[in-house]
């Protein structure tokens, strides 16, 4: 469990924060993940995410439609991340303090990937494997 969080995370996938709902919706059924990096609309703004969950409760909840609603309108901001060489124990315990099931890596100020609950328990299951 002392390896950085590097090497197990996911390549970020970004969206535009001016792209539909429904352009993450697509991007997000097309790659089989759960959610997407919303790029900041200035340097003054910062990183969001937008997930299947917030898509469904902010959403079709409300019978918006994806068509109209832009990214940026439903992004949870800030982002909770960790720097690239975390070691995977600290990544965990801030999940599950912050109860949150993905947490965004960086190097530096830039947003370089993604880690899930999928990933760790996908490389556990990968190692107990080997």
């Amino acid at each position: 469990m002392d390896i950085e969080v590097s090497e197990i995370m996911s390549r970020k996938i970004e969206i535009d924060p001016n792209e539909t709902v429904l352009d993450a919706v697509e991007k997000m059924i097309s790659r089989r993940i759960r959610s997407v990096l919303v790029k900041p609309e200035s340097e003054e703004d910062e990183y969001g995410v937008v997930t299947m969950r917030d898509v469904v409760f902010k959403c079709l909840a409300k019978n918006l439609d994806l068509k109209s609603v832009k990214v940026r309108e439903i992004a949870t901001k800030p982002l909770i991340t960790v720097e690239k060489n975390t070691k995977l124990s600290e990544v965990i315990k801030k999940l599950e303090e912050n109860n949150i099931e993905r947490i965004f890596v960086r190097d530096g100020k830039k947003i370089v990937g993604v880690v899930s609950l999928i990933d760790i328990l996908t490389y556990f299951l990968t190692r107990k494997k080997l």
